[in-house]
């Protein structure tokens, strides 16, 4: 307690240690806001780039064994226990031959895929 008036200085000095607390907090917030959605949109880049990869795979592994890669993916996941989240994403599976890869691309549904 002081017995006369707090000088000006002291005054401006609490002012600004609160602002400064304050704006660092709200920059503290705002990162961790941007880091969350971030991490959300990597998470499903990378289920998608999963759910490539599984197909080109069950895809080998269908004409290692039979000799020829499937015309279809539904072959796949009807003999290969291929499963794709079809809510989250649309495939292009196009075939060009019977011993030549297929070509697959996976994009997510509700984004530009194609």
């Amino acid at each position: 307690m002081y017995l006369y008036r707090k000088p000006i200085s002291e005054k401006l000095i609490g002012g600004a240690k609160a602002l400064i607390s304050t704006i660092i907090l709200a920059m503290l917030l705002m990162g961790t806001v941007l880091f969350s959605l971030n991490a959300g949109e990597n998470t499903l880049e990378q289920q998608r780039q999963a759910t490539e990869d599984a197909i080109r795979r069950a895809a080998v592994s269908c004409y290692s064994i039979e000799g020829v890669y499937p015309q279809k993916i539904d072959y796949l996941e009807s003999h290969y226990g291929l499963s794709i989240d079809t809510e989250k994403f649309s495939v292009e599976y196009q075939v060009i031959g019977d011993n030549i890869l297929p070509t697959v691309i996976v994009g997510i549904r509700g984004e530009d895929a194609f």
